[in-house]
């Protein structure tokens, strides 16, 4: 019987930056090891920010960068988004709001409420107001 699993903003660095190494690969070959018995690995928003942040910080990519990386991997068959294609056009987006303020408003239009922010970018956004 298949199964899905979350996987953490831990997997996720692992999986998008293949460091370190020897982690990094037992990661991978133990995933695919699982895809291959039919199991799913699902990514959420905040996994995805985290990682988004993380990744800049610590691997010194910029925004652009770690944006393409992301939609690489969420693209590449092995992960998909909680939040389904609306995230891949997300990233794909690199004006107006950030990806931070577009995750969060996401999340809450899937819960079909409004987005209270004092940001004016975001509240540009649909589903958002400014306070």
């Amino acid at each position: 019987m298949s199964k899905a699993y979350a996987i953490d903003t831990s997997l996720f660095v692992r999986l998008l930056t293949g460091r370190p190494i020897e982690e990094a690969e037992r990661v991978l070959n133990k995933m695919l090891t699982l895809q291959k018995s039919g199991h799913k690995f699902l990514v959420s928003s905040m996994v995805i920010g985290e990682t988004y942040i993380a990744v800049q910080h610590h691997y010194g990519l910029n925004k652009k960068e770690v944006r393409g990386a992301i939609l690489d991997l969420l693209t590449s068959g092995l992960t998909t988004a909680f939040d389904g294609s609306e995230v891949s056009d997300i990233l794909r987006s690199n004006t107006g709001a950030g990806l931070m303020d577009r995750l969060i408003a996401l999340q809450g239009q899937k819960f079909q409420l409004t987005t209270l922010t004092l940001d004016r970018k975001m509240a540009s956004l649909a589903n958002c107001e400014k306070l």
